[in-house]
């Protein structure tokens, strides 16, 4: 990759590499022909990261007079006494889910769903915030 500083080169100027990632801009990194990172502050990756959208879907259950909240991508299923609380039960349990995904990514990895789901699942670690997770919800309410 014609824009990767050496790894040898990095681990010589280690603080002047994390220096100039923080301040400055990503650096990419390659180790050998074939593996290559990217290094990045948080400020980068969440403009990175800004067009990630969650869809969900809030539908009023009459039968046990709550409001069901699911999000596309994901298995969670929420329910409230209001719209605003099955919302806010889905951001948290997403804030959750995204943590234990995190600690075992590996087992994640191999799965049909882990393309579609690593993004979310990175906004969500970084923004690390129920109400900012709320604001990047689509939010489509169903009526029966």
């Amino acid at each position: 990759m014609l824009l990767a500083e050496k790894s040898s080169d990095v681990r010589q100027e280690w603080s002047k590499f994390v220096d100039e990632v923080i301040h400055k801009s990503p650096k990419f990194v390659q180790r050998n022909e074939r593996d290559v990172f990217v290094s990045m502050n948080l400020e980068y990756m969440s403009v990175i990261m800004d067009s990630i959208r969650y869809s969900v879907e809030v539908e009023y259950d009459g039968e046990s007079e709550e409001y069901i909240a699911t999000m596309n991508d994901f298995w969670f299923v929420e329910a409230g006494k209001t719209e605003e609380i099955a919302v806010q039960k889905l951001a948290d349990q997403l804030l959750d889910f995204a943590a234990d995904y995190y600690k075992d990514l590996n087992m994640y990895q191999p799965t049909k769903n882990f393309k579609k789901q690593f993004p979310l699942v990175l906004k969500a670690l970084i923004t690390d915030d129920a109400k900012r997770i709320i604001d990047a919800f689509d939010v489509k309410y169903v009526r029966s």
